[in-house]
């Protein structure tokens, strides 16, 4: 009986545990149309709005590279948590207000690297750089960089 008593308590122990991975999750950040002043930090995130700038809390551009205002769509990450994580997905371009034109799309990888621990979000690593390679077909290839905006 104290035996079943003691496994079960080391059980609950072990569950409530968080692991790991869930301690150190790593976030991108991305701009929020709706709320410029709030952007959002999401984990492995499967939509990315970059480049809005509508204020100084949103992503903004690496010195010395190009950026642009897209969407990025449809994102499977591979290596997220670690020093560079990439992704496979679609870009689109998108309004001041979030809006993806779906008629203006296509293929793009991307890539996230530099994680930060950041004290105003909670001191959690903030993937610190993103860069987005596209085009090709019928448009233009391009190669645009963001970073988080002034907070992070």
């Amino acid at each position: 009986m104290r035996r079943a008593i003691l496994s079960s308590l080391v059980t609950v122990a072990l569950l409530s545990v968080p692991s790991l991975a869930q301690a150190r999750q790593h976030y991108m950040e991305c701009d929020r149309p709706s709320s410029p002043y709030y952007p959002a930090l999401l984990a492995h995130p499967a939509t990315c709005i970059l480049g809005l700038g509508a204020s100084g809390y949103d992503v903004g551009p690496v010195n010395g590279h190009p950026t642009a205002q897209i969407i990025l769509r449809k994102l499977r990450w591979r290596g997220w948590g670690t020093f560079s994580a990439r992704a496979r997905g679609q870009w689109c371009n998108v309004s001041n207000s979030g809006h993806a034109y779906l008629n203006q799309c296509g293929a793009v990888r991307v890539q996230v690297w530099e994680p930060e621990n950041v004290q105003p979000a909670g001191d959690v690593p903030i993937y610190q750089r993103t860069r987005a390679i596209g085009g090709g077909g019928v448009w233009q290839p391009f190669d645009v960089w963001w970073q988080p905006g002034t907070d992070y």
